[in-house]
């Protein structure tokens, strides 16, 4: 590829084990690089002469999120393969040698105020997705991040959450969100409950100027909802005055196999794409999937997916206890849960590629993001 010589690069610090995966001792950055074709991810290697090289992605993306999302998703690929197959041109299989000038990116532009919420009043996700997917990652790239949940007053069901408001309450949820961002200081999530957008967006409407304080709309969805409902919600999103840049849409419960292509291909959210494509929000490339192990973590507020994925020694052995005391209907709950952590971890690859996409940033199982001074 002619010209990358001369591209400005986004170095993205990577502070993991990762590089055992390639087998040698190089200092190694993913990066993105900008020709006139687009944005164009890579791999840039220092070898122990001292010497960078960099490969990079043939072809390019038409935007620098896709073009990071398609740099962590062919790692999060390659470290799932055995180490011995692994070499930087399996890691970038089409990517060409260059030389560059590079530049570190800064991670405190990553959003710290985050709502995430639907247009129907049904169970698609919203919760599993900002207790699982978004509080642990903005944890890891923030140091914290409370959960607040927007519910009507006499639904009792705990999710989990910090706080709830009620929609009318939109004031004081502005207030924690505004200190959140003028602290610099840890993330806030905000789950908007079933029904309560229309309520939610009411408030907001009035008091213009409130959409700003958050940095990122979430809108989950599930091939069960009626694509006009969804696309009326995030038209109404646009018209209080939040920038089509600012919302993400998340395919969620699809079913295993498929993917968002495969979904937008049937038929199935072909309206929303061409949505999409017309106002300038993202449809997020990655489907969460059916998974077990949601449905395991819904009903125990207590216990995270992450939790359930790292598992523990103790289960085994309580397993064995149990059994040998002859509680093998005690022992089986045991098992079960056992075995969902399995799920979970594959739950976790999906999560975390998902939201790599949504924010731009290395987000891989058990990795440590830190923040960056601006």
């Amino acid at each position: 590829m002619s010209g990358l010589a001369s591209i400005d690069i986004d170095l993205v610090p990577w502070e993991s084990d990762w590089m055992s995966v390639l087998g040698d001792d190089s200092e190694s950055q993913l990066c993105v690089g900008q020709t006139e074709a687009g944005f164009h991810s890579g791999l840039r290697l220092r070898r122990e002469s001292g010497e960078f090289e960099v490969w990079w992605s043939e072809h390019a993306k038409p935007s620098i999120e896709e073009a990071q999302g398609n740099a962590y998703q062919r790692l999060l690929r390659q470290v799932s393969q055995p180490a011995r197959e692994a070499s930087p041109e399996s890691v970038a299989p089409t990517c060409h040698q260059s030389t560059v000038r590079t530049r570190e990116m800064n991670m405190s532009h990553i959003a710290r105020t985050v709502a995430v919420l639907s247009g129907e009043d049904t169970n698609v996700g919203k919760s599993t997705i900002a207790r699982h997917m978004l509080r642990p990652g903005l944890t890891a790239v923030h140091g914290s991040c409370e959960y607040l949940l927007v519910e009507k007053v006499d639904r009792d069901i705990a999710e989990g959450e910090d706080k709830r408001y009620r929609p009318e309450e939109l004031k004081a949820i502005s207030l924690k969100l505004a200190m959140c961002r003028a602290k610099k200081k840890g993330a806030v999530v905000v789950d908007v409950g079933g029904g309560q957008a229309s309520a939610f967006l009411a408030e907001m409407k009035q008091a213009q100027g409130s959409e700003a304080r958050i940095d990122a709309y979430i809108v989950p969805v599930v091939a069960t909802m009626k694509i006009d409902k969804i696309i009326e919600t995030i038209e109404e999103l646009i018209l209080i005055g939040v920038p089509a840049d600012k919302l993400s849409v998340v395919i969620n419960r699809a079913p295993v196999g498929k993917t968002v292509a495969d979904l937008v291909g049937d038929g199935t959210f072909k309206p929303l794409a061409d949505h999409a494509a017309e106002y300038g929000y993202r449809l997020i490339s990655i489907a969460l999937p059916n998974n077990p192990a949601v449905e395991r973590v819904r009903h125990k507020v207590s216990l995270t997916l992450g939790a359930l994925a790292d598992g523990t020694a103790d289960l085994n052995a309580e397993f064995e206890r149990l059994v040998a005391e002859g509680k093998d209907d005690e022992a089986a709950d045991v098992f079960d849960l056992e075995y969902d952590g399995g799920y979970a971890k594959s739950m976790r690859v999906h999560m975390d590629s998902c939201f790599s996409e949504i924010f731009g940033i290395p987000m891989v199982s058990g990795l440590e993001v830190s923040e960056l001074d601006a």
